[in-house]
């Protein structure tokens, strides 16, 4: 908090003398006893009023302090700093518009002040108005490079926001240089791993670990084939991709994926999974954004070789996006699948999925809150003989996202989902919910240790004679090593 030495020193009085060594020594209270009984005699005493509200800024009364210092104003418009002062009272207050407002005039006043540029950038920044944020900003560093660092700080941030990665980047890396203190040092770390990661043409991650299965099954969202036997199992996993395109605006890009699930004793289980995608992005200055991506997957099973074809989809997925603000975006997506399965049949299918959530955006972008609602139609072979797949499933999701400090970070999932096999001659009905969590702590440059848990229930009803052949529950435990590129 700023206030001018020039127009309060001016004053000869003994209490208005004492109240000022009261603020300097940091006795607030007793300042504001003094200054209170100063403007009660004198209502009209713009320096009294002025210290009053500095007073009560630090005892952070802030209602009493915009009271005190607004009186001030009217006053003596012309009192040093005062716009700086009301300002950060108001900033302090919740009331951002006015401290905007009021650092605005702050800069209007005095053009060369790096800390009324640095205000009127910071209020900006809380705002959300990014573009007008960097510029004051920036501003800022350059007349006054005391305030490089907090400066670069907020100005990385706006940056990211405004997905304008490279100069985001650009700031970050001038804060490292100058030492801050640890906690900005870890937020700035971790803007920069997201960043890093968006501008890799080429990337990849290698997953190592052990998995435990209380119910070992294929695809048991959709095909429903368990063993109810539990085992371990190695699981290795393989990302690669490569981004001919990368831009701030756009990409496009293709991304291979490979599974294997090798299991300790139910081996007729083992799965080997590869999926290959093409995969492309624009967003438009509007706040629209459009994606798509193609892939097509392969599934085998069996023994330790798990060389027989279990699976094979084709799958298409256009979508759109709209962001609000920073701080929310709706997406809408539709997914189109055919999938063949080579000793079922009746299972081959023509999927398609109607998906609509809500994205927030919050503390910085360091947490992600994603609500949503989908609907399936499942158009299956039909095959005489056998039980017909045609179903229609309404569902609800929400995931969770949270970057922390220290490295760490966790995704978390839940969903339900009704399905309805109408053209099942036994009526099924399957009514499933899911949960699934995953800590990552990051032990080294791009190492780290992931522990996940995942537990799915799978409550269904048929006519059909006998046990319910569809009603199952599951949990998993997985633990694995992963190296990020």
């Amino acid at each position: 908090m700023l206030f001018s030495s020039t127009s309060v020193f001016a004053s000869t009085e003994l209490g208005f003398n004492k109240a000022i060594a009261d603020y300097s020594r940091e006795d607030y209270n007793s300042a504001i006893t003094l200054l209170e009984e100063i403007v009660s005699k004198d209502p009209n005493d713009a320096k009294a009023n002025h210290l009053l509200g500095l007073s009560y800024y630090k005892t952070k009364d802030y209602d009493q302090s915009l009271k005190f210092l607004k009186i001030a104003q009217s006053l003596d418009p012309g009192i040093n700093n005062i716009h700086l002062d009301l300002g950060s009272s108001y900033l302090k207050s919740g009331d951002r518009e006015s401290a905007l407002s009021q650092f605005e005039a702050a800069v209007s006043a005095n053009p060369d002040s790096g800390i009324a540029y640095y205000n009127k950038g910071y209020a900006n920044f809380l705002l959300g108005n990014y573009n007008e944020a960097v510029v004051s900003l920036n501003k800022a560093k350059v007349l006054n490079p005391k305030l490089s660092n907090k400066a670069d700080y907020y100005a990385g941030i706006s940056n990211f926001r405004l997905n304008q990665y490279n100069s985001s980047k650009e700031n970050f890396e001038f804060v490292l240089k100058s030492n801050p203190d640890r906690n900005i040092t870890k937020s700035v770390e971790d803007y920069l791993d997201v960043i890093n990661s968006y501008n890799k043409k080429f990337y990849g991650t290698l997953t190592a670990g052990v998995q435990y299965d209380s119910n070992v099954s294929l695809e048991p969202e959709d095909v429903n084939i368990f063993t109810d036997e539990n085992d371990f199992s190695g699981i290795f996993f393989v990302n690669l991709g490569y981004k001919p395109l990368l831009r701030e605006d756009a990409e496009f890009g293709f991304d291979y994926k490979g599974f294997l699930s090798l299991h300790f004793d139910i081996t007729d289980f083992n799965i080997q999974n590869h999926r290959f995608t093409v995969f492309g992005e624009k967003k438009y200055e509007n706040g629209f954004q459009i994606f798509a991506d193609y892939y097509y997957e392969l599934v085998f099973i069996g023994d330790s070789t798990v060389d027989e074809l279990f699976s094979q989809t084709h799958s298409f997925k256009p979508g759109i996006a709209y962001n609000w603000n920073d701080y929310t975006s709706t997406q809408f997506l539709y997914n189109l699948k055919y999938r063949d399965f080579d000793d079922f049949p009746e299972r081959d299918s023509f999927n398609h999925r109607w998906a609509l959530s809500q994205t927030f955006r919050l503390f910085s972008g360091r947490l992600f809150l994603v609500p949503g609602a989908a609907f399936s139609l499942n158009a299956a072979a039909d095959v005489a003989g056998v039980r017909n797949y045609d179903y229609y499933s309404p569902e609800a999701f929400f995931d969770m996202l949270a970057l922390m400090n220290h490295g760490i970070s966790v995704f978390a999932n839940v969903y339900y989902y009704y399905q309805d096999y109408y053209n099942d001659d036994f009526g099924r009905e399957d009514n499933q919910l899911g949960a699934r969590a995953i800590l990552s702590k990051k032990i080294y440059d791009g190492v780290s240790l992931d522990f996940g848990y995942q537990y799915i229930l799978n409550n269904s009803d048929s006519s059909f004679p006998g046990f319910e052949p569809f009603d199952y529950r599951r949990h998993i435990f997985t633990t694995a090593l992963s190296y990020r590129f």
